[in-house]
């Protein structure tokens, strides 16, 4: 297998992971317990696990100096914590399709930017996949009659742009660290984790939400549980892999195959059937993820 397809279907099996935080964002919000909880607790869960096991087998990936831990610690203000408070808010404020086709603009920052961070400058073919999630977007926020639709909370595209930045940010400096050296991709992902339990703390003291962690119920538990361990280790376990093997623009468009799993997941779940400006979206949304991933696989053999 090339290396292109590795990291292709990488970042695609990403996608499908992230799918469940969809649907449990909707489920958490739909149980009235505020989203900066649950934030709190994936990341508390995330420093737990990574922190004992990168000790163990990697402990390089833990020693950075002072001037690279400010930068992570200042970073970590939009990634993680920005992107999962940004993304969750914006699914509970927003469609589920809606919020998702709105995050995946976040491949177009990418691609933008790749060029300054990583030194790697995209496709024509990258700029047009960027393009047609462009159009996704747009056909995202109309109604079922293809006209503005003028109710979309503010609140929640506010919040979804916080996360898209993040998200960019995330993407570019991990793939940074395999194009122009640096700190390990986990000792980024730890320490940035580490941080954002700082600032979503302070965002949780600021808001008077410390009590929210009383109506956590077993139920609730397995709803920031199992999205941490499945959408959150496993799935930027994939993500960073990825980028060891293609451009960040080529991941961050993949990776929109959460589209799909957390659309489909969340209309099960919530019997709630995206509408037909919101599946033309998503089909612009898999246009590029086609469009994008065919270009690149025409340079390279099946094998190497």
């Amino acid at each position: 297998m090339s290396r292109t397809l590795k990291g292709i279907l990488l970042a695609g099996t990403t996608g499908l992971c992230w799918g469940l935080t969809t649907l449990a964002t909707k489920l958490i919000g739909g149980a009235g317990v505020a989203v900066s909880t649950a934030v709190f607790a994936r990341m508390v869960v995330v420093v737990a696990a990574l922190g004992p096991w990168l000790r163990l087998r990697h402990p390089e990936q833990l020693k950075v100096s002072r001037r690279d831990f400010a930068r992570i610690f200042l970073f970590s203000l939009l990634g993680p914590s920005g992107l999962y408070l940004g993304f969750m808010l914006s699914v509970v404020y927003l469609s589920a399709p809606t919020a998702l086709v709105l995050h995946y603009t976040y491949p177009i920052l990418t691609a933008l930017c790749s060029p300054l961070i990583t030194g790697e400058r995209p496709s024509r073919r990258d700029f047009a996949g960027a393009c047609l999630v462009t159009a996704g977007v747009t056909c995202s926020v109309l109604t079922p009659e293809w006209t503005l639709n003028t109710q979309i909370d503010v609140r929640g595209l506010l919040w979804g742009a916080v996360a898209v930045v993040g998200l960019a940010g995330q993407t570019l400096l991990v793939r940074a660290t395999v194009t122009r050296g640096g700190i390990g991709r986990w000792g980024f992902f730890y320490y940035t984790h580490l941080g954002g339990m700082f600032w979503i703390g302070l965002y949780i003291t600021l808001t008077g939400q410390w009590g929210e962690f009383a109506r956590i119920t077993p139920y609730i538990a397995a709803l920031v549980l199992v999205p941490t361990l499945t959408g959150c280790l496993l799935g930027y376990s994939l993500y960073y892999k990825s980028l060891e093997y293609v451009p960040a623009s080529v991941s961050s468009l993949m990776a929109s195959l959460e589209i799909l799993s957390g659309t489909a997941l969340t209309a099960l779940a919530t019997n709630v059937a995206p509408t037909a400006p919101e599946i033309v979206g998503c089909v612009c949304i898999f246009a590029a993820i086609a469009l994008v991933s065919l270009s690149r696989l025409e340079k390279v053999p099946l094998r190497s």
